[in-house]
């Protein structure tokens, strides 16, 4: 999904065309960041398909225990049409609202 975004001209810190090698160390960074509880990967689908992806990085302060900051959102360019507009990927009528709790729970109401 990253090469797709960036060879789309996504603007996510990567230049095009991006090397595997470079996407993968990346990818290894993201793991290791979700692993050590930093950051939180949500996944968006369309029936079976993988279709875009967030990359939430947790605040580290005690108090902003609630908060995050969105890093990367990655929307796959074959997920969208010519002329449909990227926001409209997800109506807002099919959306929930997702919050983070400090016991490592998402919850979405």
């Amino acid at each position: 999904m990253l090469l797709d975004a960036v060879d789309s001209g996504a603007s996510l810190g990567f230049l095009p065309p991006l090397e595997t090698g470079d996407a993968g160390q990346y990818r290894n960074e993201v793991i290791h960041a979700i692993d050590s509880g930093n950051r939180i990967l949500i996944a968006a689908f369309r029936e079976a398909d993988l279709v875009g992806s967030v990359h939430l990085d947790l605040a580290a302060q005690p108090n902003a225990s609630h908060r995050a900051e969105v890093l990367k959102l990655f929307i796959l360019n074959t997920a969208v049409g010519p002329t449909q507009n990227r926001v409209d990927l997800l109506p807002a009528s099919s959306c929930n609202r997702i919050s983070y709790h400090p016991n490592n729970e998402l919850r979405s109401s």
